[in-house]
């Protein structure tokens, strides 16, 4: 297998009609929202809409003071949600850029790393123990190997692959366990497994927070008791003065006093605040009312590897006992001459850094004997 003309990779052009005939690595995103959307969605939140009503019936009543003043608390609710929109996309795309991964792959029978975007259906995909796979792939090599593919299927223990049809498949998204090995792009971007799974869960709706429907009944509640009220103390009015305007403007009036116009601005006011102070800590809020769900959180979990580490292994400190000085090199050549665990790899590093004289290329493995069957 190693001497195959398959591992010699694709050339410049074989990408290119691949990519054409394929389209390219990437998962679909769901599309940026335009101005338009974020105004839409703002405005139909019944919180603004209280706002509205409490702005027209002010200048019903033709109290113009406190209707400009209503109007300029309405652009003050709108220009929160769209600036922290933006700032939000905008740290996001940073993010994105900042985070993309690299992948190993064969072309033209070289080894070079590529943006995980730019791989392509048949690119020859090299891999080893604690990287997550870019892409469906075929196995063509390997040593050792098992992939954590609980992303997908939920199965807490690394599964075994080979190069033998039944176990050869490697999904989009899972882990290497263990071992290392090379595979056969078969699927990218949204035609992969993991991709038909991010569109599947395009359709699900996102749920408004506890706060957020406490907040809409209470305004629903209050619409519903300045209506009554505002029909009663209308038709008492109109019995008694017998003039539609008189009675308007004493309807409007009480209607108004029962309806609490200050609580969207403060909401708003307060959710702001909130995410001003989590961005400051370096804590990106996408959208002011999620603060409310974050505040009643009590407890967080997250897998401290590389999240609060930094995902590598490094030498501390080596004890000769033999006083030869030699145990670093002893322990570099019981490694892999390739080293994929992340042990092996800082044995290595450490020995180039240490040694005067890296013997390692005066040397090749003649065989490899893997850790399997009984005895191992």
């Amino acid at each position: 297998m190693p001497n195959s003309p398959l591992l010699h990779g694709l050339t410049d052009a074989q990408v290119q009609a691949s990519r054409a005939r394929h389209g390219s690595n990437s998962l679909y995103l769901r599309p940026k929202r335009q101005f338009w959307n974020i105004l839409f969605e703002v405005l139909r939140e019944p919180i603004f809409l209280l706002l509205v009503l409490g702005c027209l019936l002010y200048f019903a009543i033709g109290d113009t003071t406190e209707a400009w003043l209503m109007v300029a608390s309405i652009c003050f609710v709108i220009a929160i949600e769209i600036i922290q929109e933006y700032r939000s996309e905008k740290a996001l795309d940073a993010l994105r850029q900042f985070s993309q991964p690299k992948v190993t792959v064969m072309r033209d029978g070289q080894e070079m790393a590529i943006a995980t975007e730019d791989l392509v259906v048949d690119d020859i995909l090299l891999f080893a123990e604690g990287e997550r796979l870019a892409a469906d792939a075929i196995v063509l090599e390997q040593h050792d190997l098992s992939v954590d593919e609980a992303i997908l299927t939920g199965e807490s223990l690394p599964v075994n692959k080979t190069a033998e049809d039944g176990s050869n498949q490697l999904f989009q998204g899972t882990v290497v366990a263990s071992g290392m090995g090379k595979a056969q792009v078969s699927a990218v971007g949204a035609k992969t497994e993991f991709g038909k799974l991010g569109q599947s869960i395009e359709s699900i709706e996102t749920e408004p927070t506890p706060l957020q429907r406490q907040i809409d009944r209470f305004v629903r509640q209050m619409m519903f008791a300045g209506l009554i009220a505002f029909l009663i103390v209308f038709g008492i009015n109109f019995y008694y003065v017998g003039t539609i305007v008189a009675a308007l403007i004493f309807s409007l009036a009480f209607a108004l006093a029962l309806i609490p116009e200050e609580i969207p601005v403060a909401f708003t006011s307060f959710m702001a605040l909130g995410a001003y102070r989590m961005t400051k800590q370096n804590i990106l809020v996408k959208q002011p009312k999620t603060v409310e769900s974050l505040g009643s959180a009590t407890v967080i979990c997250l897998d401290k590897t590389g999240t609060i580490t930094e995902n590598r292994m490094s030498v501390a400190e080596v004890v000769d006992m033999g006083g030869q000085d030699r145990c670093l090199e002893y322990a570099m050549w019981a490694s892999e001459p390739e080293p994929f665990d992340t042990m092996e790899k800082a044995i290595h590093a450490a020995y180039a850094e240490a040694t005067t004289s890296d013997r390692r290329p005066e040397f090749s493995m003649a065989h490899e004997y893997p850790l399997e069957g009984v005895p191992p």
